[in-house]
């Protein structure tokens, strides 16, 4: 009876030591699944890509159906589709249609968490309220764009020259309702206004009836017909209507 006991427990003990060997399993292998779901992590991320634009992405959390939802062996292909309102990052629930030739294989849904970085201007130090911002104020860097909710601004020329429209934080990111333009021209105040094309040239003084920056379309007075057209501003005195 103890050589019976004895022989039953080497026999639990062998199997048992068989079912934990590296690649054992009852069904699919551990490598497959890595393997297969590797494809869909590359085909989601493709995806997002395309969506997302010229940023640096980072899956933070991306969950499989069970792996007996795992498509078959062979070669697949795979199409994604997102809500229309998602850019490519932060959370979504994404379905992945897999087809093997013409044939439906599977339709899944994966839950991401996404994360997108991109190069935004921050601010080096504390910013004053209605300053002129330089470029020494500013810098570069990397960040995730769903903490700003993708309002950023990436190039330091979009933000030097500008005046701040509120006090920015040092070591924050400079969002484009922080900053506003410049006018070179100011209401009521008197312009040159250059009407021109590619054959002639005429000029008449005006009155803004608006502010603006260069390149700013705002409504001037001709004091001659006392009329009011749409004109660009050039620089600090002139405006250009252009026919």
């Amino acid at each position: 009876m103890k050589s019976l006991l004895f022989i039953a427990g080497l026999f639990l003990l062998f199997i048992s030591t068989l079912l934990l060997l590296p690649g054992y399993s009852n069904g699919e292998s551990s490598v497959a699944r890595s393997g297969r779901e590797s494809e869909i992590l590359s085909a989601i991320t493709d995806y997002a890509r395309n969506k997302a634009g010229d940023v640096e992405l980072r899956v933070r959390r991306a969950t499989l159906g069970a792996a007996d939802t795992l498509p078959p062996d062979g070669q697949l292909d795979y199409e994604i589709v997102a809500p229309p309102q998602w850019e490519g990052w932060g959370s979504a629930a994404i379905a992945v249609i897999v087809r093997q030739g013409n044939r439906l294989v599977a339709n899944m849904k994966v839950n991401v968490e996404i994360e997108a970085f991109a190069e935004m201007v921050f601010a080096k130090q504390v910013i004053q309220s209605g300053s002129i911002i330089s470029s020494d104020d500013l810098m570069l860097r990397s960040y995730d764009i769903a903490a700003v909710q993708g309002r950023y601004l990436s190039r330091i020329d979009d933000v030097a020259g500008k005046k701040a429209r509120y006090a920015i934080r040092a070591n924050l990111p400079v969002k484009p309702e922080y900053v506003e333009k410049i006018p070179l021209i100011k209401t009521g105040q008197m312009v040159t206004i250059v009407i021109e094309n590619r054959n002639m040239r005429i000029t008449a003084t005006g009155k803004a009836r608006g502010s603006g920056s260069k390149g700013d379309v705002i409504n001037v007075q001709n004091l001659s017909s006392m009329k009011n057209i749409p004109a660009v501003v050039k620089d600090s005195s002139t405006v250009v209507v252009a026919f």
